[in-house]
């Protein structure tokens, strides 16, 4: 019998990202996906979760108990830490997309750059980051950049010349800057990655295989 995962979005594109990589890296596995676009909305308003969020959210993991699912996923980095606020009687596990990805990224590393579009979502890897640094007693040196914030001319999120520009603006930050490891903050942008030149690609890394890790050892 397959296993069945729900899946927690506040984004429609990083929802496609995350189901396309599951189906192509998991088999015997059924997804049902939550999606509120509002939490974006909701988080920009107030410059961070508040109780509006925090409920949008809990209806989502209700939701999924209901159906369910044998795990719950959430792929939205703004919203990961309400993961950990959950009841701790909770009938499903509850993960987030970034837990795994922190607890590898720590190992042996000082130097990060995180890069998203979104200052709730880089913030929230930031916090992250420093969060499991702080568990294995390490002391990264870690710097953010919004990597549109400059760009003047707006594309069609989602479009290739969105990914291209995103690409374009990556490849002159890492012309300035050294760091061990680039982070994406943001699933969403993970499809700008295929526009970068190889050798730049290398050091970009992003928390979907490390979530596909981390689903594969709660369910098998």
């Amino acid at each position: 019998m397959n296993k069945r995962i729900g899946l927690i979005h506040s984004n429609r594109i990083a929802m496609e990202v995350l189901n396309k990589e599951i189906i192509a890296n998991l088999k015997g596995i059924d997804i049902l996906n939550f999606l509120d676009e509002s939490i974006v909305v909701e988080i920009r308003k107030s410059e961070g979760i508040n109780p509006l969020v925090k409920s949008k959210f809990t209806r989502m993991v209700q939701s999924a108990i209901e159906t369910s699912v044998d795990l719950i996923l959430v792929s939205c980095s703004s919203i990961s830490s309400l993961t950990h606020s959950m009841p701790a009687n909770i009938s499903v596990p509850i993960i987030n997309v970034y837990e795994l990805f922190f607890k590898e990224m720590v190992k042996g590393e000082s130097r990060f750059l995180i890069l998203g579009t979104g200052s709730s979502a880089i913030e929230a890897v930031k916090n992250g980051l420093e969060t499991e640094s702080s568990n294995t007693k390490t002391k990264p040196l870690i710097k953010t950049i919004n990597c549109m914030q400059n760009r003047e001319k707006k594309f069609l999120t989602g479009s290739d010349e969105y990914y291209q520009n995103i690409a374009l603006s990556i490849e002159d930050i890492l012309c300035e800057q050294n760091f061990d490891k680039v982070l994406l903050a943001q699933l969403s942008i993970i499809p700008s990655i295929k526009f970068l030149r190889k050798d730049l690609q290398k050091r970009i890394f992003n928390a979907i295989p490390f979530a596909i890790k981390h689903i594969k050892r709660v369910l098998y």
